[in-house]
């Protein structure tokens, strides 16, 4: 964890370094990354970066910390009230979390990056620590919903269901135009994918329900 001379400069200043550092490994990776990048834009010196995160990757962890716990907070306020039925739930939580990924694209190409190309051992000792990957996942939020008229069991479903999601998610994914900036027009991969979802509810309702 960051030590406590990062802990102690302004609020301003840590903003700064941690979005500075959010964007660049939105934008690279972790592996191509750059810390002479992120001390340039943030007009700290490379010795200061080290003294407050001790190394690269420890910087990286603060850095996902922060956005996933951001993140999550953000939604949670915007995700109650959820109706009852199952398919509804579920549209009204993909329709929210769209609109969050469109107002700060770059926290959804950094989230994503760490599901796709996160070496196994990173990621347990990322979810060791933070438990990034249970906190994230707001197909949990389905476990609650009315289960009167489901086919099957609600472990089940949200099962079927969480591969229905991330199966659309990479193949939207796949399906963007070549050489197009997703992090300046999230549009581009917004609203094909809730375009697939619409469809995909229709054939689920079919699937889940008595």
């Amino acid at each position: 964890m960051e030590n406590i001379s990062f802990k102690n400069l302004p609020s301003e200043k840590k903003e700064l370094i941690l979005n500075v550092s959010l964007d660049e490994f939105a934008l690279y990776g972790f592996d191509k990354a750059s810390t002479n990048r992120i001390v340039r834009k943030t007009g700290i010196s490379k010795g200061s970066l080290f003294q407050y995160f001790g190394s690269k990757k420890e910087l990286y962890f603060t850095v996902l910390e922060q956005t996933a716990r951001s993140l999550i907070e953000g939604l949670k306020k915007k995700l109650k009230g959820l109706p009852a039925d199952i398919l509804e739930r579920l549209k009204r939580i993909l329709e929210v979390v769209m609109d969050s990924y469109r107002e700060k694209p770059l926290v959804a190409l950094l989230l994503w990056s760490v599901m796709e190309k996160t070496d196994r051992e990173s990621m347990v000792e990322l979810v060791n620590r933070i438990h990034w990957q249970t906190q994230i996942d707001f197909l949990d939020l389905l476990y609650e919903a009315d289960t009167s008229n489901l086919r099957f069991g609600i472990d089940e479903t949200v099962e079927f269901i969480r591969w229905v999601i991330e199966g659309l998610r990479q193949e939207t994914l796949r399906e963007l135009p070549s050489g197009e900036p997703m992090e300046k027009d999230f549009e581009l991969f917004t609203v094909p994918f809730l375009e697939k979802a619409d469809k995909a509810l229709e054939f689920l309702a079919e699937c889940i329900y008595k």
